[in-house]
């Protein structure tokens, strides 16, 4: 937010200048989603289990059973450059929105997954 907040500034100091923001998504985002994933799966069939047995029993006191055990989500080339797009959308609505830069400035360009080990999640923003 304050870089963009920067870029927004020197937008506004050179009318003339053009931006291209790239979301730019890496491994880690995948294991982010998954355990995201995972954890809506787990409190999803966790409450069924409770509506199960409160259905079962209505009379009786609440007795929790362990859910079964459910496998850790696979997130998708697609999930991950989805998400690299609402990178991409959040840092340019900012900029419209916001900053008030004319959208007429600003460029896309396609979404990367990048492989790299030290790779961090980000938005690229070049001139």
């Amino acid at each position: 937010r304050e870089y963009l907040l920067k870029i927004s500034e020197l937008l506004k100091q050179r009318p003339a200048l053009q931006l291209t923001l790239c979301g730019i998504v890496t491994e880690s985002d995948r294991q982010v989603l998954a355990t995201r994933e995972l954890n809506r799966l787990q409190e999803a069939a966790a409450a069924a289990a409770m509506v199960a047995a409160q259905a079962e029993a209505p009379e009786q006191p609440l007795q929790i059973q362990s859910a079964p055990p459910i496998e850790i989500p696979q997130i998708s080339d697609g999930d991950l450059l989805e998400l690299a797009a609402r990178r991409t959308r959040t840092a340019t609505d900012f900029l419209t929105d916001t900053a008030m830069i004319d959208s007429a400035r600003l460029f896309t360009c396609r979404e990367i997954i990048d492989n790299a080990e030290a790779a961090e999640p980000r938005v690229r923003i070049s001139l």
